[in-house]
């Protein structure tokens, strides 16, 4: 907004829309657009989000999104979890390049607003408190089972996949439902619970470090923590770390690696050697899809 209050720029997104920039007068009450993100990008080759939601075996509602393929029938589709970072945060309505490059390939992607998740008041936030990889991670196969059974979803073909904190969520999805999840790709996760939590005390987050443990205190560190689990791994994996993450250090997916193959296991593992946290070069984003689509391809198609 100006400092005379009279205009302001506004940003408008959307699912099927990639964003643009709006000039607003106030006075007139007019609203004239000034730049879009990619106007080369066709809408009508974009697939449309809904919101649903779905009851967690505790009984909570979890709000989620769902995007089907563009055209295609909701009946036994090939799914894509992609729980989202944070975990306080949240996924909105609006459109998402990597969720709409998988929709493009022929797969359904649900986005669970699972419980710990910002917006939709505090005491849905508090009962992530203690539940990283416990209720939070329920809640994730909850909102699968509930596409299962529904028809939506063919229960053999289904991967998770998701960055930091969804990084996480998509390792110990793969530790704690094996047979759900047929495939699994992880950007930037946090791998090690303890090490994380002590990160963020270190930088002045107490309140964060709390909220980790909640009320299951340091036992979290063992039984929520992948890379003290990382030998009960069966799931097909794909590690992706920048190695300028100032967020979360690369040195969670090379230890996590290291545990991996102490405990004969295996991942495919991917360094950007120029990325930080966020996937901010065209070049990274182009080569997490190639490496999406590669791992879909494997392990989700008939």
């Amino acid at each position: 907004i100006t400092p005379d209050n009279k205009s302001a720029l506004v940003y408008s997104t959307s699912a099927t829309y990639p964003g643009g920039f709006y000039h607003y007068d106030f006075e007139n009450k007019s609203v004239n657009l000034f730049s879009e993100v990619n106007h080369s990008l066709n809408p009508d080759y974009l697939s449309p989000a809904k919101a649903i939601t779905y009851v967690a075996r505790d009984g909570l509602t979890i709000p989620a999104y769902l995007t089907v393929p563009l055209g295609a029938e909701e009946k036994n589709l090939p799914l894509v979890v992609m729980p989202h970072g944070g975990p306080w945060a949240r996924d909105y309505r609006n459109y998402d390049f990597w969720v709409q490059f998988i929709a493009s390939r022929g797969y359904a992607v649900l986005q669970p607003n699972f419980r710990g998740s910002d917006g939709f008041g505090r005491d849905f936030e508090h009962k992530g408190f203690g539940e990283w990889g416990g209720a939070m991670i329920d809640d994730i196969a909850d909102g699968v089972t509930h596409l299962i059974e529904a028809g939506t979803v063919d229960a053999n073909r289904v991967c998770i996949i998701g960055a930091s904190y969804g990084g996480y969520a998509a390792i110990m999805g793969s530790l704690r439902y094996q047979q759900m999840f047929k495939c699994a790709m992880a950007v930037a996760p946090i791998t090690d619970l303890k090490e994380w939590a002590e990160t963020l005390k270190d930088r002045g987050g107490k309140d964060y470090y709390a909220r980790i443990l909640g009320g299951n205190g340091k036992s979290v560190f063992k039984t929520q923590n992948p890379i003290k689990l990382a030998k009960s791994l069966t799931t097909p994996l794909v590690l992706i770390h920048g190695k300028q993450d100032q967020r979360v250090d690369i040195l969670h997916s090379e230890r996590f690696l290291e545990a991996l193959k102490k405990a004969g296991k295996t991942a495919k593992y991917i360094a950007l050697e120029d990325e930080g946290h966020t996937l901010q070069f065209a070049r990274n984003r182009t080569r997490i899809l190639r490496e999406t689509e590669k791992l879909l391809s494997d392990y989700l198609v008939q």
